[in-house]
């Protein structure tokens, strides 16, 4: 009994956390694309309701939703936290190897764009491949 409900308050938590987070990252919903990432939001945080039964698919859902939402905002936001669960959950379940492509593939799809932002940002130093102005 204490697992369902354990489960349940974690998926409430999650979309909270999520909902809240891209409500005070964007400054609200002006944006078409802000706009667009809300049922993005709420879809892969509600499916997490199906994380026991379906792990792999989750971890899936979860990984397309973080990278359209960051696809559409070009910053990762807390999002990021329904993909830690789900990636989490694949673990637990006895998917170690699903989970160590999910990860990787997440580090592929992620790694680049954030380079490319901190270059168009203007950001100097070895992180960023350019030499400070100073």
């Amino acid at each position: 009994m204490a697992r369902p409900v354990a489960d349940t308050a974690l998926v409430l938590g999650v979309c909270l956390v999520a909902l809240l987070g891209l409500l005070v990252q964007s400054r609200g919903l002006d944006t078409a694309a802000e706009r667009t990432a809300l049922p993005i939001v709420l879809a892969s945080a509600g499916a997490l309701c199906l994380r026991r039964r379906h792990p792999v698919a989750l971890g899936a859902v979860a990984l397309a939703a973080t990278a359209g939402y960051g696809a559409l905002l070009q910053q990762p936001g807390p999002i990021t936290l329904v993909f830690v669960v789900a990636l989490y959950t694949v673990v637990d379940e006895g998917h170690l190897a699903v989970a160590i492509g999910f990860g990787a593939a997440s580090v592929v799809a992620f790694a680049p764009r954030g380079r490319l932002r901190r270059r168009d940002r203007g950001a100097t130093g070895p992180a960023s491949g350019t030499a400070p102005n100073w």
